[in-house]
């Protein structure tokens, strides 16, 4: 029978940890192990802990982050497996017993999830992804393309953590993305799709700041697909390459059917810096993002003599509104296949930007 660790962050937390430990003690399968790492809290999170004796308290003098946070109670356990839960999420009562049961039942298995609800200001459930229930499945496509599931409906085995080296603590956001995708270099991964654990909404989140989270999913795609190459796994490398593309072109219309000028501005920086979206066709390759960025130079520069008020720094900044109404442009040249100069339909946006005063000046 496997030992379970449970381990989980928190930091200023007060309002919520307590929920989220409570959760753990109603568990039909006891847990072994309980570690909560308070990151650095100001409000009083550790004094909410101290009220529970079954649990280990690991205090950082100062934040680390969640990832740092994960990483000192992974280096304090020692259980089998580790049960990971959000400080503001919750378990329903069966959730180690369906989790814990896939990993014994499958030796093979790093990672095992189950489906998770909303709660608090949101209600529905975690998007499921389209995977195998109660089998081992290889995960790589999967974790690559999206968030395969949050932390809290997850269990995974701790050795297989600690051999690719826990969180990366560069990141800030996207930190279990992150890890699943690594994890699924090493092995398959097993799911069920019962609702085990409440994934608590509310604004003052991570996963509140969207365009973080997609600028960290790009980083960790980019430096997987690096360390293929390096370790001679370029058949793989390939694959996930195509898949990069779909998802930078799934990520570019979903950013302008919200209008989000910062993703949209986020989108057209990764498109520009790396090789495997630059092959995608016209009008969305390097050739056309370079023909897009040639534009706003020599329009800047001739709008810099006509409206000193603008200047060319400013303007050759790529502000984020000037980009969304660009690539809003070149959709529309895209899905009608407009025959007009490129001139004609993106230059109504360029005097736009620049009669609203919308230009921002560049950090």
């Amino acid at each position: 029978m496997l030992s379970v660790s449970v381990i989980i962050p928190a930091h200023n937390r007060a309002r919520y940890v307590g929920d989220a430990v409570e959760s753990v003690l109603r568990q039909d399968r006891p847990v072994d192990e309980i570690i909560v790492v308070d990151d650095g809290s100001s409000d009083g999170t550790g004094a909410v802990i101290d009220a529970f004796p079954q649990v280990r308290l690991i205090s950082l003098p100062q934040s680390k982050g969640t990832s740092g946070a994960r990483n000192a109670g992974l280096s304090a356990a020692r259980g089998d497996v580790i049960a990971w839960l959000d400080s503001d999420d919750a378990w329903l009562p069966d959730h180690t017993s369906t989790a814990v049961a896939m990993l014994e039942r499958y030796p093979s298995a790093l990672v095992s999830f189950t489906s998770a609800e909303f709660f608090g200001d949101r209600r529905g459930f975690w998007p499921r992804p389209d995977v195998p229930e109660d089998q081992p499945f290889d995960a790589l496509s999967v974790a690559f393309s999206r968030t395969i599931s949050t932390m809290s409906p997850a269990v995974t085995r701790r050795s297989a953590v600690v051999a690719i080296g826990g969180f990366d603590e560069s990141l800030r956001s996207s930190v279990d993305f992150d890890l699943f995708l690594r994890l699924a270099l090493w092995g398959p991964f097993v799911s069920s799709a019962r609702v085990t654990s409440r994934y608590r909404w509310h604004g003052d989140q991570i996963s509140a700041r969207p365009t973080k989270q997609l600028e960290s999913m790009y980083a960790s795609r980019d430096r997987l697909l690096r360390s293929l190459v390096e370790g001679g796994r370029r058949d793989t490398a390939r694959v996930l390459a195509q898949e990069l593309r779909t998802c930078w072109h799934d990520d570019l219309w979903l950013a302008h059917a919200k209008h989000d000028a910062e993703a949209l501005a986020l989108l057209t920086h990764v498109a520009g810096t790396l090789p495997e979206i630059n092959a995608l066709a016209e009008p969305f390759g390097s050739e056309s993002l370079a023909l897009l960025r040639r534009y706003c130079r020599d329009r800047g520069r001739r709008e810099a003599s006509e409206w000193p008020d603008a200047g060319a720094p400013r303007f050759l900044g790529r502000p984020r509104w000037l980009y969304a109404q660009a690539f809003k442009a070149q959709l529309t040249y895209w899905s009608t296949r407009l025959t007009r100069r490129r001139e004609e339909w993106l230059e109504p946006f360029m005097d736009a930007a620049i009669a609203r005063g919308r230009l921002e000046t560049p950090r």
